[in-house]
């Protein structure tokens, strides 16, 4: 059953002063039920609901509703059944009984007369139907007069004879319901007559539009790139496009016509075109990517990638067939030697990456046995040049604290090394704890500030009062800051400037180190961080250093999940160098 939407203006309210007027609905099924009841409600009556006519009648020992309104297809008791007991009953036989029916005949009608109901509804029905009928039975409730002398009517149907007692206002009724059914009927009839009639309108202009579609097919093919051959359903060529010509050297009417396998003296009779056209395309409907090889006489060895459609025309019940040609030879054959150069180079890659490691491993091993010797020069040269064991001239000393200085700078060197190779490794672990950066960077700085006295560099220090400690490696931050601030001290020249900024930016620290040194030029920007590079000036040639303090000190940063980065404008033009390290540690110890 199926309601429009409720106008409650169209209805009469189900009230009577005060008091709401109770309605019994009988209907098998519950969404049909749970319907009715919110269209009544809604308008104001009181209902009550039963699954079929015997718990209808087990209400009504309780109840007297105003009205009844029942289904008459229901289990165990059905509505004619409910509405002759509720008649013969004395106490209810004046309350009102509705039928929903979907009257199939005159004969529904008649039983319904016989059962003594006041009307019906037809089913589906709408609310406005539904209230109508039940405000309509309410504001004519009235004593029953029967027709003159009480007589009874005999109705001969379909060899049944039927016998009626219906009273004035009941025949009424029933002349009311079934005229608006019939009326309603026909509305119904002229609004399905209007849509077919548009329905058809629609299908008229599908017709013609379908027909321009057809007629600039041909013109369509034409301007397709790949070669297009249209066939019938008996595999003979209907057209082909411009490009298939062109592309396979052949003429229009050795084509047009013929069995596709026949085309080109047999050429284009290939196995897995057979394949395609006789035993998958009859059972799909289309088909993509499929690949053909074949060589053909004219044009030589080709890679064809098959696209078919198999189409019904609008009239009819004749088939065609689209293919659609795309030539991928020269594609294949650029992944050919692509797929062969991906995996000379994942040979090439994995044989780098053996070279790096036994060059790592190398490396440590040999700084390795290096340190140990070169720790004992070192300390013998400080034990000799401290003149420990008895005074040394002037030369002599000189010379001693050449090998001390030279041993030191070894010593660097083969150190650097190491902590290259172990981060190359994966080898580098954080010993994390807090630290004070703030008491970090007064330290280091405390440490170059001979070294910045005697070149006679002025020293700048700008940092953030709010700066806070960070979780971190406190030796290899040091080492970082070390290694940037010894660079600036190094490449400066006399008189010039050097300096820290230091602030908290989000969740990170920002520290800058900065020169007014020899810079670096833009061409050697992404070389200095490669191992051993160092930036080729006047200056340099006469400076210290491994050129690994950089590179190192970009290694540990990351390390930290911070970013390194340098700037500078140019030669003569000073150095800034910018690290950033988080306050919170997101690396494992």
């Amino acid at each position: 059953m199926s309601f429009k939407n409720i106008n409650k203006d169209n209805f009469i309210s189900g009230q009577i002063e005060s008091t709401p007027l109770s309605i019994l609905v009988a209907e098998d099924s519950p969404t049909q039920a749970e319907q009715i009841r919110h269209i009544l409600e809604e308008t104001g009556y009181q209902v009550t609901l039963a699954v079929n006519g015997k718990e209808a009648l087990l209400a009504l020992r309780t109840l007297k509703p105003d009205i009844i309104i029942t289904d008459i297809v229901m289990p165990e008791m059905d509505g004619y059944e409910l509405c002759r007991r509720v008649k013969s009953t004395p106490a209810l036989s004046s309350v009102p009984v509705i039928l929903l029916t979907a009257l199939s005949g005159p004969e529904d009608v008649i039983m319904a007369l016989q059962c003594g109901a006041s009307t019906f509804v037809t089913k589906p029905c709408d609310a406005i139907s539904l209230v109508n009928t039940i405000n309509y039975l309410f504001a004519n409730q009235k004593p029953d007069s029967r027709l003159t002398g009480d007589r009874e009517i005999e109705v001969l149907l379909h060899d049944r004879k039927f016998t009626l007692n219906p009273s004035n206002s009941q025949m009424l009724n029933f002349l009311i319901s079934t005229y608006e059914t019939a009326v309603e009927q026909g509305h119904k009839l002229s609004q399905s007559y209007i849509a077919l009639q548009e329905l058809n309108d629609q299908l008229e202009q599908k017709i013609e539009e379908r027909t321009r579609e057809l007629t600039t097919a041909e013109n369509i093919i034409n301007t397709v790139r790949e070669p297009l051959i249209v066939l019938d359903q008996d595999l003979r060529v209907v057209t082909v496009s411009h490009s298939f010509y062109e592309v396979f050297k052949v003429k229009s009417e050795e084509t047009v016509g013929q069995l596709i396998y026949d085309l080109g003296n047999k050429q284009w009779d290939i196995p897995k075109l057979r394949e395609l056209l006789e035993t998958i395309l009859p059972q799909k409907a289309t088909f993509d990517n499929y690949e053909v090889e074949h060589t053909f006489a004219t044009i030589g060895r080709r890679i064809m990638l098959l696209n078919a459609r198999q189409i019904q025309k609008m009239l009819g019940k004749e088939r065609v067939i689209l293919l659609a040609i795309e030539d991928i030879t020269e594609r294949k054959e650029t992944e050919i030697g692509l797929e062969k150069a991906h995996k000379e180079l994942e040979t090439f890659a994995t044989e780098l990456k053996r070279v790096a490691q036994v060059k790592t491993e190398f490396l440590a091993n040999m700084s390795h046995e290096l340190r140990t010797p070169l720790n004992s020069i070192n300390g013998f040269s400080e034990v000799l040049y401290d003149e420990t064991f008895g005074p040394l001239n002037v030369k002599q000393k000189q010379y001693v604290n050449n090998v001390l200085t030279s041993g030191k700078h070894l010593l660097l060197l083969i150190n650097q090394i190491l902590d290259m190779a172990k981060i190359e490794a994966g080898k580098t672990k954080l010993a994390l704890s807090s630290l004070s950066v703030k008491s970090l960077l007064n330290d280091i700085s405390l440490l170059v500030a001979d070294m910045v006295s005697k070149k006679k560099i002025e020293m700048v220090l700008e940092i953030a009062e709010d700066m806070p400690n960070i979780e971190a490696d406190e030796l290899k931050v040091r080492e970082i800051i070390y290694n940037l601030l010894s660079n600036s001290v190094k490449y400066t020249p006399e008189g010039g400037k050097i300096g820290i900024r230091a602030k908290k930016v989000d969740s990170e620290i920002e520290v800058v180190v900065w020169d007014t040194g020899v810079g670096i030029a833009a061409e050697n920007m992404e070389k200095i961080f490669e191992g051993f590079f160092r930036v080729d000036t006047p200056f340099s040639r006469v400076t210290e250093g491994t050129g690994l303090g950089l590179p190192l000190s970009k290694k540990l940063v990351e390390l930290h999940g911070g970013k390194l980065s340098v700037e500078s404008a140019g030669l003569d033009k000073g150095t800034s160098v910018r690290f950033t390290l988080p306050i919170v540690s997101g690396r494992m110890v």
